[in-house]
């Protein structure tokens, strides 16, 4: 992504980098939280990815963010999609519709953040299957791989994208 003039950057927290967030919430926060508790974000305005090595759970102190790989390779999703546009695409909104009306309310509500109404919900799921796709076979949670398999048409996708 260097081509793309994509920078990376690990930082204390979302907030030591970008203090002008801590009265913003991130899009799809729905049940609370802030940028205290975001592990990572891409900022299409600067072309950079942030990483945080902490992040706060609710209200308590920082702790270790052991989901530091996941995070980047989510946050890189989002970085290749604004390079690349795919998210929006009518190939992948085909698929996102095929996944989303098969997509028990269970389901749904289980998985909130990526059926988000608008663009966020495409964009998010591409982002975390693109995650899911990059990460080592055995580096994929349980939830993560109920994801890929409640969107196995948008994962497909994703995955062609990868190889």
């Amino acid at each position: 992504m260097a081509d793309a003039g994509i920078k990376v950057v690990i930082t204390p927290t979302i907030l030591d980098a970008l203090p002008e967030l801590a009265q913003e919430r991130p899009s799809g926060y729905l049940h609370g939280g802030s940028y205290s508790n975001c592990p990572g974000l891409f900022r299409s305005s600067v072309k950079t990815i942030f990483v945080a090595e902490r992040v706060s759970a609710g209200s308590h102190v920082p702790q270790l963010n052991f989901q530091m790989q996941g995070t980047f390779f989510h946050e890189f999703g989002h970085a290749v999609d604004y390079c690349r546009r795919i998210s929006s695409s009518d190939a992948f909104m085909t698929e996102y519709q095929k996944d989303s009306t098969r997509i028990p309310n269970g389901v749904k509500n289980e998985f909130y953040y990526f059926t988000q109404n608008g663009s966020a919900g495409p964009s998010e799921l591409f982002a975390e299957l693109f995650a899911c796709a990059m990460l080592p076979g055995d580096g994929l949670d349980t939830r993560s791989i109920n994801l890929t398999r409640a969107f196995p048409n948008c994962f497909e996708q994703v995955k062609k994208l990868t190889l």
